[in-house]
């Protein structure tokens, strides 16, 4: 472009530079141009407008002949961009004769690649890539058509296939860690990054095309020709060519591009798949997966190293994925999200292709408006869409985290982002690209830290061609990050390595030295090496018998010096390469490693020994303890008494009350730090430490202040066993050197067995000492409660051989509980903490569960556990993917026997490599991801019973672990309850690593630190538990401080107040109140209430949580407790406490309620309006018989029944008919839905009374507006009413004399009587009516129908009742339900787990009284908490479970009804207080709910869970409504019209 742009200028000034004296042809010449440009311009006019209706989109105007050639910038995708901005987001260019279209909006690009698809389907090919593609018979150029797919079809389905990308791992991973080889032996100097990973590339392409790479010495030559040439190529392919630019001058190829691109031509093209076709797919490949790739990936590091925060979060993640002392394999990919937004970040800020390859349309077509004519040449310039301000957020910046948890991938569907085109068109090789990428970098930054070169700034510029790169190459300055070993790992290289220095040393002596020496001393050296494998060979050989394959190692020391920390994925990569058994000299001792699920069922009764190493025999009493003993009569013996004695079910059950009072200690103790940062495995091994010691003798390791101090220094012993356990011990390889105990291990260990020793022996003489003195107190008990320890005491006592034991042995076996049951259940909680963390959404569902099962109001309770199906399923994929021991504990064969056709030699030992088979792909779908719900549905049992050898972390056959039952409860109880009782997060200065840290026991690498915060519903579960919670009912300090305002629990509820202001139920309501022994709790408002009594500036509020208390407040001072604790929404609705419901005891409060009882509810009256119940219950049956199998919203039909029905009751149907009555209902739902949402607010202006009159939140205004609304309602009707008397007397004589509510309420208006009332209260006893009557009765049904879904055999029950009583050939009358005695049961357990008014109504007394010994001031705020009282396990059985059956057979006197007589069950209230529409919501609440259940049946939707949490209001309502699908129970279909 530019020897065109120069060679232009020159011509035009020789034009004008002709002398005037010369021949005139110059002005023939001058017109001939300017008709010919003349012509030119026409023809490019009728080009854009001729025969169409649409013209060509703008652009900038072109020259004649040259168009916009000369205006072009380098750079075409930037300056695209910028006339984009000029022109619009589709403009045209002039490119000689070609007509260029320019795409930059992703709306346009979506026309285009995917409306428009097909048509644009076709490539405008350029002369260079017509002759690099053997004639376009390559995938990128062919045009679109039966070839092209044919090629992209061999291309996706079976060159670049999952199948055949994954069978070729093994090259890829060869390939990288040459490379990072390479680089670690280059030292810190720096690298070309370009040119490194090109031919790394290079190697893996060459690799899967053709089977071989170029070798070590020949790579640097022939990479860089290869790369010249690449660059070569594609340089020419982003060419501009005068040849594409004016077809008519293809033929002379004046540039020379086709001469130089042109290749040979072997093609037969009478065969469906030639051999040029198979060339060019290869030459793709070859370009394709090498070039752009090893640019993408300089482009990442380059910004990376700019910015070293990115490269600092890019590694840490690595570090938790694959760990510093592993490296990078291909499946930690998919848990790398953020290294995967580097990558998408790059590709959106360096797109591979700036302006994809050129498409062209096969016919004319409109794009925006505007017509693209059939030949163009269309960019779509993603360079340009990539960074637009409208759709990116600051576009210019490298910002990976935009592409952390969101929708962008490389599939095209998106057209603001799509980095590897879309379409049909999209590239073929994305995921070997993606794979090819991510396994490099993730290799590159995991193995070394980087940096530019000294005195070098990192450089971004790009230089453009159909491939941009960047303008300057990066070299970056590696250093290593990793262990030695992690980064030159095969063998060769070990071996290297180990000999490197002496190597050296050997062949660097002077001259000086004797020579002969040299020469004797190489001689015996390789003399020894052959005698050595020679020994070896034979004793593979003796006897016929071949031992399993493994690797070779050194002379002596065998594989020793090529071990990793991780030896568990060292073993597991051994077996990939040698097969599923395979054995491994370490020293003198020969070891074999099962990795394979089907060869561990072959090993059992024959490798049933130990060979325990010197730390074990050190710490196990020379190894007669159950874990390391030989199998014989002594470990059968052992077993069977840890089995059958110690660790019985019953003995098991005997200690539950120790399970459950150390959890509660513990989730007390983490509650006392909430927002504090939290270890995880400390609080588990804490808690299990406490558990097995009050087991194993009776009393937790340590009481009182001492419990940090000691059970910090036993699990700092328990650590330093494990470690010493499996720490490389030089003496167990050479036997000969143990005496020596060149490590220490030996000498360490029996240290801290003497510490753990004299514990024991302490414990021990204790107990003997108790016993003897209190033999004689204990001698006339049958029986008598006995720990683990007092167990075997009585064992050892006995003559019974089979089961006695000496002092030692009682030991050692009571120092495998100890040390088994702690430390690996710690550990095992601190794992599923850290996958649950890991898993949003696991943890989300263990919550959902536990909530469904205990209830958010309740604890954990071991009956729980086998419930909790999904927290079971965590747990087992836990254990697969991080198994305890790793390697199981090792096995050793008493005799010589085979397995897998190899022979294992009696006294080898045997690792099984359970961490291997955990992750078997064969066995396990996506082995390498945690998901639970692979243990919810199995067809085989998977289990710790060990019969599924593909799952049994606790081993399997005759040495499986004993102790599976205690671990599995205390592992579930644990995690059950830490989980239930708080929300947990990491710490900000925290992150949160899955790394292992391999030994006997598998541990993180990093401790957990959580953070906790509050999640169960009421803290007060986790503030007394255990016997400390039995214990504070009879303490009364508590209560005395809380009256007082001074004591922790006020300063506790003060603050969730005083932070939480605009949310009741977390302060007043439910988690700020905790029982104490007197049950009063009183809370003040911060810096504002003295200590005394109520001031004008706030209210003191008390809180009732003992039903004897209540009686007290209900029963024998009622009278004083009778007033109301009036707020702002109450006064609005009840016309300034004109009602009943919120009026102060007084004669015109008695007088209202007495025409409530006994005139408008009364039993004739109720009775006579049994025919609109009837009614509107038939009508809610017809209408949802009329959904059938759809979702029913059960609050939703309740609700609107019981509002139909007092509709008709209180202003008769019969008297407002049609829409009339229709637009009533409608109305008045309005209007009540509108006070209960109001109404259950906080209201400021109720707690600081001075700020009433400002009404700062509204409330007061709001309901204000709602009762103008009830006032037109009401007003309407009555004037209705009074001018039809005479209608209404006729249509009451008609009914049988039958009057609704409104006309006793008018009649009982124009009386003179002491009965008589006015207006007001006559509109305020509709509210309280309708109020009371309908948001309360509906939110029971829910509740009701929540419960009986929840537990379906309530359900049939109540069903089979109803078919009894009722008959499936009949409908529910009210007659029936009398007689259903198991269904008044259902909605009695109802009212009492889910009261509707949680605190009732609040009372104030009017004068100062005395309630539990303590003073209640005169005006207080009273809230009787019937749902803890209702709650109460002092008065109720299994109080949080659902169980109608406790209200069908009660004991002694009580009576369990709605009078509110019992202080243990008055969900209604009790005393003057009592509501007073009893009768009429029981046979509502009855009437409804009977019918419902005997006409249909009902279930979840499905895919849905019940949800059972509450949401706290004036009324106790469901969080989340409840949706259920009705399917008809009744034969006759004529029962539901």
């Amino acid at each position: 472009m530019e020897e065109l742009a120069s060679a232009v200028p020159e011509s035009w000034s020789g034009w004008w530079g002709i002398s005037n004296a010369g021949d005139q042809v110059d002005l023939i010449l001058v017109i001939a141009v300017a008709v010919f440009s003349i012509f030119w311009f026409v023809w490019m006019w009728t080009s854009k407008n001729g025969g169409s209706n649409h013209q060509l989109p703008p652009g900038p105007p072109p020259l004649p002949l040259v168009g916009n050639l000369l205006s072009l910038d380098t750079d075409l995708h930037s300056h695209f961009a910028t006339l984009a901005k000029t022109y619009g987001p589709i403009m045209t260019l002039w490119l000689g004769r070609k007509v260029t279209i320019v795409i930059s909006s992703p709306a346009l690009a979506h026309e285009v690649l995917k409306v428009h698809d097909t048509t644009f389907a076709n490539r405008d090919m350029t002369v260079a890539g017509n002759e690099s593609s053997y004639g376009g018979n390559d995938i990128v150029w062919s045009p679109y058509g039966d070839q092209w797919r044919m090629l992209r079809k061999i291309c996706v389905r079976q060159m670049l296939s999952n199948e055949v990308l994954d069978s070729v791992y093994s090259l890829r991973r060869k390939e990288i860690r040459k490379t990072i080889k390479q680089l670690y032996s280059q030292g810190e100097s720096p690298v070309n990054i370009g040119d490194q990973m090109f031919l790394t590339f290079m190697n893996v392409v060459t690799g899967m095309m053709w089977g071989g790479t170029v070798k070590e010495e020949n790579m640097v030559s022939l990479g860089v020709e290869f790369r010249q040439a690449s660059n070569e190529l594609t340089e020419l392919l982003g060419t501009p060519n005068l040849s594409d630019l004016y077809p008519s001058l293809a033929w002379f190829d004046l540039q020379g591009i086709m001469k130089k691109t042109k290749v040979k031509d072997d093609g037969d093209y009478k065969t469906p798949f030639t051999m040029n076709h198979l060339k060019a797919l290869l030459k793709d490949m070859a370009i394709g997966g090498t070039d752009t790739t090893s640019t993408t990936i300089e482009f990442a590091l380059a910004h990376m190293i700019d910015k070293p925060e990115i490269l600092k979060k890019a590694q840490q993640e690595l570090d938790t994925i694959v760990g510093k002392n592993n490296i990078v394999e291909e499946f930690h990919i998919k848990n790398l999200p953020y290294l995967h937004a580097i990558m998408k970040e790059t590709l959106r800020l360096h797109p591979i292709l700036p302006l994809l390859l050129p498409h062209c349309p096969s016919k004319s077509c409109v794009i925006g408006g505007y017509m693209i004519p059939k030949g163009a040449r269309v960019f779509v310039n993603a360079w340009a869409i990539h960074r637009d301000p409208t759709i990116w957020e600051n576009p210019l910046e490298f910002i990976p985290e935009r592409f952390v948890d969101n929708k962008w991938d490389y599939s095209g569907k998106d057209f603001n982002y799509f980095p590897f085109g879309a379409g049909r068109r999209i590239c073929a090789g994305t995921t070997m690209a993606e794979r090819m990428f991510m396994y490099s970098l993730a290799s590159l930054i995991h193995s070394f830290d980087w940096k530019s070169g000294e005195g070098e700034k990192i450089e971004l510029g790009e230089k453009f061609g159909t491939v941009l790169r960047k303008k300057k190459p990066l070299m970056a300055v590696p250093t290593p990050r990793l262990y030695e070993s992690m980064i030159i790992s095969d063998l060769g290289y070990n071996i290297y390595l180990t000999i490197h220095s002496y190597w050296l040393w050997w062949f660097d002596i002077s001259n000086q030295q004797d020579e002969l020496s040299r020469a004797i001393l190489t001689f015996s050296i390789f003399f020894f090496m052959l005698l050595w494998y020679k020994w070896l060979f034979s004793s593979s050989k003796k006897g016929g018998l071949q031992l399993p394959p493994g690797p070779r190692g050194l002379p002596v020391v065998g594989y020793l010096p090529f071990l990793q920390p991780n030896l568990h994925k060292q073993y597991t990569q051994l077996a990939h390469r040698y097969g599923p058994i395979f054995k491994i000299w370490l020293g003198t001792k020969l070891y074999v490693v099962v990795s394979s699920s089907d060869l561990a069922k072959t090993v059992d009764q024959i490798f049933a020994n130990r060979d325990p190493p010197i730390a074990a025999l050190a710490i196990t009493y020379g190894g007669i303890n159950i874990v390391w003993s030989d199998n014989g009569p002594y470990w059968r013996k052992m077993r069977k008494v840890l089995v059958h004695e110690v660790l019985s079910n019953a003995n098991l059950e005997a200690c539950r009350a120790y399970r459950r009072d150390e959890v509660s200690k513990s989730i007390k103790d983490v509650y006392t730090k909430i927002g504090t940062k939290v270890n995880i495995n400390e609080v588990a091994f804490f808690t299990e430490l406490n558990v097995i010691t009050s087991m194993l003798w009776g009393s937790t390791y340590a009481e009182g202040e001492k419990t940090g101090n000691l059970g910090a220094e036993y699990r700092a012993m328990v650590f330093k066993i494990i470690e010493l356990l499996g720490a490389p011990n030089v003496s167990d390889f050479f036997p000969i050197l143990a005496r020596f105990d060149l490590q220490g291990v030996d000498g360490v260990m029996k240290r801290e067995w003497a510490k753990i020793d004299l514990i024991l022996d302490q414990i021990i003489e204790e107990r003997i000492i108790s016993n003897t003195s209190r033999m004689k107190k204990m001698a006339d008990q049958k029986e008598r409660s006995k720990d683990f320890l007092q167990t075997l005491l009585d064992l050892k006592d006995q003559n019974d051989a089979a089961k006695s034991f000496n002092f030692t042995q009682i030991k050692a076996l009571l120092m495998d509980i100890a040390i088994g049951g702690t430390d690996t259940t710690a550990t095992m909680v601190e794992w599923v903490m850290a996958e649950i963390l890991h898993h949003p959404e696991v943890m989300k569902r263990v919550q959902d569960e536990l909530s469904e099962v205990v209830g958010i109001d309740n604890t954990i309770e071991e009956s729980h556990l086998p419930k909790l199906h999904y927290l079971d399923a965590v747990i087992k994929e836990t254990f697969r993917l991080h198994p305890t021991l790793p390697l199981l504990t090792p096995r050793c064969p008493n005799q010589s026997c085979t397995v897998g056709g190899y022979t294992i030699p009696k006294g080898a030992i045997v690792f099984l490599n359970v961490w291997a088979m955990h992750r078997d792909p064969e066995k396990w779908e996506n082995s390498s991801e945690f998901i639970p719900e692979r243990f919810l549905n199995y067809k085989d049992k998977r289990d710790y019973s060990e019969n599924s050898f593909s799952f049994f972390p606790f081993g399997s056959g005759r040495r499986t672990c004993p102790g599976i039952p205690l671990a599995e409860k205390m592992l579930v109880y644990m995690l059950a309850s830490l989980l239930h009782a708080f929300e947990w997060s990491v710490p900000k200065d925290e992150e949160l690593h899955l790394s292992e840290k391999f030994g006997i026991v598998m541990k993180k690498r990093k401790p957990l630190i959580l953070e906790p915060s509050i999640s169960i519903k009421h803290p007060w579960l986790m503030v007394a538990g255990g016997r400390e919670r039995r214990q504070e009912r009879r303490r009364p300090s508590s209560c005395t401080t809380c009256c007082h305002h001074g004591g922790a629990a006020t300063s506790f509820m003060v603050q969730k107040v005083n932070f939480q202001l605009t949310k009741w139920r977390t302060t007043i309501t439910t988690r700020s109140l905790r029982p104490s022994s007197c049950g009063l709790l009183s809370i003040s408002w911060p810096k504002l209430a003295p200590r005394t009594a109520q001031t004008g500036s706030s209210n003191l509020h008390i809180v009732v949580n003992s039903a004897d208390l209540a009686k007290v407040v209900t029963g024998e001072q009622d009278e004083s407790f009778a007033n109301r604790a009036q707020h702002i929404a109450g006064l609005a609705t009840s016309y300034n406490a004109s009602d009943i419901a919120f009026a102060d005891n007084n004669a015109n409060r008695r007088k209202l309620r007495k025409v409530l009882v006994h005139e408008v509810l009364s039993n004739v009256n109720l009775e006579a309006s049994n025919a609109y119940r009837r009614r509107e219950v038939r009508k809610t049956i017809k209408n949802v018989h009329e959904i059938i199998g759809n979702e029913v919203d059960i609050n939703e039909i309740a609700f609107s029944t019981v509002l139909s029905v007092l509709t008709s009751i209180v202003f008769g149907k019969s008297m407002v008919k049609g829409a009339k009555y229709s637009n009533l209902v409608a109305e008045m739902r309005k209007f009540v839905s509108g006070v209960v949402e109001i109404a259950g607010e906080l209201n400021i202006s109720d707690f600081f009374p001075m700020l009433a009159s400002f009404d700062f939140q509204g409330v007061e205004q709001r309901m204000k507006k709602q009762m103008k609304l009830f006032d037109q309602i009401f007003e309407s009707s009555v004037e209705e009413r009074i001018n039809s008397r005479s209608a209404i007397k006729e249509e009451a004589v008609k009914e049988e004399g039958r009057k609704d509510f409104l006309q006793i309420l008018l009649e009982l208006q124009e009386q003179n009587t002491e009965t008589s009332i006015t207006m007001t209260q006559m509109k305020a006893l509709v509210v309280d009516v309708f109020l009371g009557g309908t948001d309360a009765t509906s939110a029971m049904i829910e509740w009701t129908m929540m419960e009986i879904l929840r537990n379906r055999q309530v359900m049939n029950k109540v069903q089979d009742e109803l078919a009894e009583i009722v008959g499936l050939d009949n409908i529910v009358e009210e007659s029936h339900l009398p007689k259903l005695k198991y269904l008044d049961a259902v909605f009695k357990e109802t009212f009492r787990l889910h009261p509707p008014l949680p605190f009732l109504l609040p009372r104030a007394p009017n004068k100062t009284c005395t309630v539990g010994g303590y003073t209640v001031p005169k005006g207080s705020t009273i809230f009787l908490n019937v749902w803890a009282i209702q709650r109460d396990p002092q008065y109720w059985e299994n109080p949080s479970e659902f169980n109608p059956e406790r209200f069908l057979n009660y004991k002694g006197s009580e009576k369990w009804d709605y009078a509110g007589t019992n202080s243990k069950f008055f969900p209604l209230g009790s005393g003057r207080r009592r509501c007073p529409g009893v009768s009429l919501g029981e046979k509502m609440m009855m009437h409804i709910l009977a019918s419902l259940l005997h006409s249909f049946d009902w279930r979840l939707p499905t895919g849905q869970k019940l949800d059972v949490s509450d949401k706290f209001g004036i009324a106790l309502k469901k969080r989340k409504p409840l949706i259920a699908v009705p399917s008809p129970r009744l034969k006759d279909v004529s029962l539901y019209s």
